[in-house]
C-alpha cells in the first residue's frame, strides 16, 4: 500500500487468516462450515483456514497483535516458494557477507516465503533479536534502537539481496531475513513474561521497512522446517540446547 506495487511472488499466513473471516462474512460458506479450503494461486499449495464458531468467545490474542478476536487456525499444506527447493542452494548453511564485507553464516530456504536466516549474534553480537513492536522501550539489555539507529534496515536489506542471488531470485517483498538466537527471558508485547525454558529458541523476522511487530506465519513454516535439518543454524541452536528434533527430509 506505501509503494502502489503488488507483489505476487509470496504467501502471508495473516491474510490467509482473513480469507477465512471473509468466506464466513459473504456466506462463501455452506451452514456450520468452520474449515475454508483455499487455494494459494500465487505459489501453487493449499491452505486449511479452520474458524471457531461465529459464537466462539473473543479470547485469543498474539503478542505483538493488539486486542483479542476468535481462534483462527492456518493449515499450510505441502507448502512451497514457487518452483524452488526447500534448500535451494543444496546445503544447509552457506557464507553471505554482512555490508563490512565480513562472512556470516545463513540457512538459505525456501519453504514457504523465501528466507535468510542469520545468527543475531552474527549481526550485532548480541543473542537477542531485534524487535520493533510499538512503544517498545529500547534498553541496553534488549537493543531493539539499534535497528534505526545503527543502520540494521540497510543491513536487512543487503542480506536480502545477497540471499536473492545465492538462491537465484528476484528480490522481491516476500523475501524476508529472519535473525535467531537460543532461549532467552522476554518480556511479550502485551505485557507477559517468558522464560527461557519455557521457549527452544528465540526469533524475529524482517518485513518490508521493519521488523515485523509479531512474526510472520510462513517465517514460522521456515524455522520448523530448518529445525528438521541437520546442518541448518536452526538445528544447531536446538542441538546445542540438548532437544535437537529428528533429521527431516525435503520432499
Amino acid at each position: 500500500m506505501r509503494s502502489g506495487v503488488v507483489d505476487w511472488s509470496g504467501s502471508c499466513g495473516n491474510l490467509a487468516a482473513a480469507v477465512g473471516v471473509f468466506a464466513r462474512m459473504e456466506r462463501l460458506l455452506p451452514d456450520q462450515a468452520e474449515t475454508v479450503r483455499v487455494y494459494q494461486a500465487n505459489l501453487g499449495y493449499r491452505m486449511d483456514v479452520t474458524l471457531s464458531p461465529a459464537d466462539a468467545p473473543f479470547d485469543t490474542s498474539v503478542p505483538g497483535v493488539p486486542g483479542r478476536g476468535q481462534k483462527i487456525e492456518v493449515k499450510m499444506l505441502r507448502p512451497s516458494a514457487g518452483d524452488k527447493a526447500l534448500l535451494p542452494t543444496g546445503r544447509p548453511t552457506d557464507l553471505i557477507h554482512l555490508p563490512s564485507g565480513r562472512q556470516i553464516e545463513a540457512t538459505l530456504l525456501c519453504g514457504a516465503n523465501p528466507t535468510v536466516l542469520v545468527r543475531s549474534r552474527d549481526v550485532w553480537g548480541a543473542d537477542t533479536p531485534p524487535v520493533s513492536p510499538p512503544g517498545f522501550p529500547a534498553t541496553q539489555e534488549h537493543p531493539s534502537a539499534w535497528r534505526v539507529d545503527h543502520g540494521l534496515l540497510a543491513v536487512v536489506d543487503h542480506l536480502r539481496r545477497e540471499g536473492a542471488q545465492r538462491m537465484g531470485i528476484q528480490v522481491a517483498a516476500a523475501l524476508r531475513v529472519a535473525f535467531i538466537a537460543p532461549p532467552g527471558a522476554y518480556q511479550a508485547s502485551d505485557g507477559s513474561f517468558v522464560e527461557a525454558q519455557d521457549v527452544d529458541l528465540t526469533a524475529s523476522i524482517s518485513t518490508p521497512g521493519r521488523i515485523h511487530h509479531a512474526f510472520t506465519g510462513t517465517g514460522a513454516v521456515n524455522i520448523a522446517a530448518a529445525a528438521c535439518i541437520p546442518g541448518t543454524l536452526v538445528h544447531s541452536i536446538l542441538a546445542a540446547g540438548g532437544q535437537p528434533p529428528a533429521g527431516g527430509r525435503e520432499e
